[in-house]
């Protein structure tokens, strides 16, 4: 499957049952992480696997992520428009968004995973 692909360990809130993983397209993904913000479930840990359209699991990486926001607005210049994004920062520090919708107003959006820097 060409792309990027976020993974996910999933578990119910206030147990300390295994996570879940859960694999999804980035894209796709980003649009439902809106679900761990009232949801009665809680993300435990988030990283994207890096293909880079390589067809061989050997070429793929792993970027652990230490931060993932959603229903952040960004202003898009190809667009012309503003936009609901979610946001990941990766525990090297890259920062990148991925557009959910159009946004109506701006928010600096609400985080969903935060794992503390290891030194």
């Amino acid at each position: 499957m060409p792309g990027d692909l976020l993974v996910l360990q999933v578990s119910q809130k206030r147990t300390r049952t295994v996570p879940r993983v859960v694999w999804m397209g980035l894209t796709r993904g980003a649009a439902s992480l809106i679900q761990f913000l009232d949801g009665a479930s809680v993300l435990r840990g988030a990283a994207v696997v890096s293909t880079s359209g390589v067809h061989r699991v050997e070429n793929w990486y792993l970027d652990p992520l230490r931060e993932i926001r959603v229903g952040a607005t960004e202003y898009s210049e190809s667009h012309q428009a503003h936009l609901t994004v979610t946001q990941f920062t990766t525990t090297a520090g890259r920062k990148f968004s991925v557009p959910t919708g159009v946004a109506n107003s701006y928010a600096r959006g609400r985080r969903v995973w935060w794992s503390p820097q290891k030194n």
